[in-house]
């Protein structure tokens, strides 16, 4: 992915996706060179400070298989208890921090965030571009202090298993897997669906003092026995959009002047 992302045409496709003010740079370049067939074109080295994780789940026949790359998480519910299915690639990792310092990088601790980072900078040790951390010639992809070598598990699924969660560290800064697992359970099967459960997760981790990051979270709901069994009692509401509380505040009120004029009716009688 790295190098696909090294060459001048896929940074033409990253670039159409608007970002920061490098890919609008070479952006503007590109476009220039239309109007003028001999400027030189600059060099492009692809996405040097840009770079994201990347968590992918392929469930095929009765296996769960995870490739991660990054320090998004990927859980699993199975009779109520949370497993990981993934690992959160940090720098302060015993491997990591081992395969950083060979590349000739530094590992620190930062009080920005109560993180460890790289040279002060990023605090994930694996993800596809950010190819100022991948600059080291004598290396091979997976040597470089920052790889997007993927971490592949694979899971039998059992009929106790319920749902999958596939977030960002976003996510995981405010809860653990448990009690991201605990909170879904509340609102599973409440007759709320899933894009539901979702938003009143993002709610609540936004909620949080932590809750500063971007947040993306993925729900997967399995057909087992398992899934079946997940009730909960005293299930709160689901979140109410602000259309749908305009929506059910107005009709509160259409509600209350036909009940008031019925009653002035009653008393003309």
């Amino acid at each position: 992915m790295d190098e696909m992302m090294r060459d001048r045409r896929a940074g033409r496709e990253l670039s159409g996706y608007g970002g920061n003010d490098n890919w609008k740079a070479y952006r503007k370049a590109i476009n220039m060179s239309l109007f003028l067939p001999f400027c030189q074109k600059p060099a492009y080295q692809g996405p040097v400070m840009d770079g994201c994780t990347a968590c992918v789940v392929l469930i095929r026949d009765n296996r769960i298989i995870v490739g991660n790359a990054g320090d998004s998480r990927c859980v699993l519910s199975r009779n109520n208890q949370a497993i990981d299915l993934s690992t959160d690639f940090k720098p302060n990792l015993p491997d990591e921090r081992q395969r950083i310092e060979a590349a000739g990088h530094v590992v620190t601790f930062s009080e920005r965030g109560n993180v460890h980072r790289i040279d002060d900078g990023i605090a994930v040790s694996r993800s596809l571009g950010d190819l100022m951390y991948k600059d080291n010639n004598d290396l091979g992809p997976v040597q470089q202090a920052i790889t997007a070598f993927p971490e592949v598990r694979t899971e039998e699924i059992t009929q106790d298993d319920q749902f999958l969660i596939i977030a960002c560290d976003g996510i995981w800064d405010c809860l653990t897997s448990q009690q991201a697992v605990d909170f879904i359970r509340i609102y599973s099967f409440a007759d709320v669906g899933l894009a539901s459960i979702c938003e009143a997760l993002l709610a609540h981790c936004v909620a949080q003092p932590r809750g500063r990051d971007n947040m993306t979270v993925i729900l997967v709901r399995f057909k087992t026995p398992g899934a079946c069994q997940v009730r909960a009692s005293n299930v709160p509401p689901p979140p109410i959009r602000q259309d749908a509380a305009a929506s059910q505040a107005a009709g509160s009120q259409a509600a209350a002047a036909s009940q008031a004029a019925g009653s002035q009716a009653a008393a003309g009688h």
